[in-house]
């Protein structure tokens, strides 16, 4: 990417409005006298794809412009350590059920050393931000889900028989629909300044639907009943 100058501001794309900083011939240190969250576009633009990463550090924004293979690595390494952390909690679930307490426990602590490699990678990749931003792309994660990956797995599933693979998605995809509407309540919250209204959150623990407030007598998804859910 060609970079003919950077504007730095505060206020949303597409807007003038708290404009901040300066152009620059060079990318360089760009530097302002406020703490109020700071985004830096590129010249022109306002995609995604052509912001450049920045450290907020003390008043001073720092490059931390990234090689192409080391984010993909880093990428890669984040979906890894992810992947781990999920099995690893899952082997502990297993392990307690089969009478290995000191096992599971083993499990459990390792879990949450992936969990720390995982979150190290992913602040590097600049992919921790605010609390509506980390909900938008939470949203955009679960929209992906509903309407492109589900619907094309399942299409496979279904033409190759595999019966077990159709369900499991099928739970996943009908739970990822609820998901990506709790969060658009959430993030219309955290806009607005407040959190979201004090209220437990159960979670059916054979297909993960998800409600607010209080499990329905069977759950609509698999049947399984009430009291299998899990309160949040």
């Amino acid at each position: 990417m060609s970079l003919a100058g950077v504007l730095l501001r505060s206020g949303k794309p597409g807007t003038d409005q708290d404009r901040i900083g300066h152009w620059s011939p060079a990318v360089g240190l760009c530097r302002r006298l406020a703490t109020t969250p700071i985004q830096l576009y590129c010249l022109g633009s306002h995609r995604d794809d052509e912001f450049q990463s920045f450290e907020f550090d003390k008043n001073a924004l720092k490059e931390t412009k990234m090689k192409q293979s080391t984010a993909e690595n880093l990428k890669q390494a984040f979906a890894g350590e992810s992947q781990a952390y999920m099995k690893y909690s899952i082997f502990a679930d297993k392990a307690e059920r089969d009478g290995f307490p000191e096992v599971a426990r083993l499990f459990r602590a390792i879990a949450f050393a992936e969990q720390v490699h995982a979150t190290n990678h992913l602040r590097q990749l600049g992919g921790i931000n605010d609390t509506a931003a980390n909900l938008e792309q939470a949203m955009a994660g679960e929209d992906y889900e509903v309407t492109e990956m589900y619907p094309a797995f399942s299409a496979v599933a279904e033409l190759q028989e595999e019966k077990g693979a159709m369900r499991s998605m099928h739970y996943a995809l009908e739970a990822e629909k609820i998901h990506e509407v709790l969060y658009g309540d959430a993030k219309d919250a955290v806009e607005e300044g407040h959190d979201i209204a004090a209220a437990s959150v159960f979670v059916c623990p054979v297909c993960g639907h998800t409600v607010i407030g209080e499990a329905p007598e069977k759950c609509p998804v698999c049947g399984s009943p009430r009291k299998r859910y899990i309160e949040f």
